[in-house]
């Protein structure tokens, strides 16, 4: 191991314990998963959705189950009719008997009657609906494909969240590295400064030699503080995915890893597979079904009837009153709103169709592109190493010809930042090819619950 990775070791470890003894034991991928399960609001609202898919398909099957109805009433008939046809106004009765000089109760002109009587009624209505035009088992078959969907579309919601996740995880861990990195860098540069200056001290080097390396550990300074900043934002991302509250700590446990290549199997098994694909399929069937519910209309309806009636004049009613009845309508014209209702649902199976086709078309793509992107990227890691390992050794023997007067500042300065130049790119390429294996994953519809 040579001096800079052993001091580098140094630096994790230190900083590692003095972190997990304040703020506990690290976490990994898995555990952050298992937090993302539990609190993730997208994640929730496509439960959420699912739920509503159910109770929705258990209410299609009210359909096929009878209704009962129960009715109660209690009315009070008052009666102020006159025997000669005429209906009395008690105010206007009332002033004519003040009138008249004359009276006779035995004697009236007509017979009239007045006085009030109560009536109550209770019963009882169950309907059974016999043939609804298939519209009943339409509608089961089209709820069942929407439960279906959502059952898809949550899974999607959970390979979405994972492939966010792994997206968040491999940038903080990038991030920790490039501020480790930073902070050996900055060492470097101030080491090679110092070794500048007692040169330019020593008369063997011109001042502007020291002045580009002291201008060299500025910069070192500022994209350490940059790295910080960036690991800031990056633990803010997936703070956002686990939606935890924004003061909780996480101490990361791992690296970045370069993964393997994946074995080349058969795209459509991937793409008929995918949670999208397939959400896509069971909406064409509930299209198909919405299909069947509209010509359902065209068809008549059938059902039977039974009714029991109490009815009297005191409370509890005891005379009853039973009727059967069996019933039938059919629709013949209502202003062509069934023809251009079967007309819409056909063409929003026919948009189905095309949609899923669509979907299978660029879930294909995307899979063929996300390979061949994940290749490229673990190959580009291999490049970037053998750069990396070559600048090192040409590094360590430039430092000791500078130092040995061999070698001028120029050069010897030209070969350091290849060094750090290297170094920081083979750190981007295995962040790169940890999001490109993410997006691989995601294309396969596959989520850290499936490792």
């Amino acid at each position: 191991m040579n001096l800079f990775s052993f001091r580098k070791s140094i630096y994790i470890g230190i900083s590692f314990f003095g972190f997990v003894s304040l703020q506990g034991e690290a976490v990994t991928l898995a555990s952050l998963w298992k937090d993302a399960l539990r609190g993730n609001p997208d994640l929730a609202f496509s439960k959420a959705e699912l739920d509503k898919a159910v109770f929705q398909y258990e209410r299609s099957y009210a359909g096929y189950l009878p209704t009962l109805t129960a009715q109660a009433s209690a009315r009070q008939l008052t009666n102020n009719f006159s025997g000669s046809g005429t209906l009395v106004d008690p105010n206007v009765t009332a002033n004519q008997s003040q009138g008249s000089s004359t009276s006779s109760t035995g004697t009236q002109s007509g017979s009239s009657s007045t006085g009030a009587s109560n009536r109550y009624s209770v019963g009882l209505t169950a309907s059974q609906n016999l043939f609804a035009g298939f519209k009943d088992k339409s509608s089961v078959d089209q709820a069942e494909a929407l439960v279906q969907a959502a059952k898809q579309t949550l899974e999607d919601t959970k390979i979405r969240i994972s492939y966010e996740l792994r997206n968040a995880y491999a940038q903080v861990l990038y991030a920790k590295s490039l501020a480790s990195l930073s902070t050996e860098i900055l060492e470097r540069r101030q080491r090679n400064r110092n070794l500048v200056k007692l040169r330019y001290e020593g008369g063997r080097e011109h001042k502007g030699s020291y002045l580009m390396s002291e201008a060299a550990t500025k910069q070192a300074e500022f994209e350490l503080e940059q790295s910080k900043r960036t690991e800031a934002i990056n633990f803010a991302e997936l703070k956002r995915i686990l939606s935890v509250e924004d003061d909780k700590k996480y101490q990361l446990d791992g690296n970045l890893v370069t993964p393997s290549i994946p074995k080349l199997e058969n795209w459509e098994e991937f793409v008929a597979g995918h949670p999208q694909l397939m959400a896509e399929q069971a909406k064409v069937r509930a299209a198909l079904a919405g299909v069947s519910v509209a010509e359902g209309k065209f068809y008549p309806d059938i059902s039977m009837s039974a009714t029991i009636t109490r009815q009297d004049d005191v409370w509890l009613p005891k005379p009853k009153t039973y009727s059967f009845g069996l019933n039938f309508s059919y629709p013949i014209f209502n202003g062509g709103r069934d023809y251009y209702d079967v007309k819409i649902a056909r063409t929003e199976h026919e948009k189905s169709v095309h949609q899923r086709d669509s979907k299978r078309n660029s879930l294909t793509y995307s899979l063929q592109q996300s390979y061949q992107n994940l290749r490229n990227a673990i190959d580009n890691v291999e490049v970037l190493e053998n750069y990396f390992q070559a600048a090192e050794t040409r590094a360590k023997i430039a430092r000791s010809q500078y130092s040995n007067g061999l070698l001028n500042f120029e050069n010897w300065d030209i070969i350091e930042n290849d060094l750090i130049n290297r170094e920081k790119n083979l750190l981007t390429g295995k962040r790169e090819a940890e999001l490109a294996n993410a997006t691989w994953l995601r294309n396969i519809g596959k989520s850290i619950s499936n490792e």
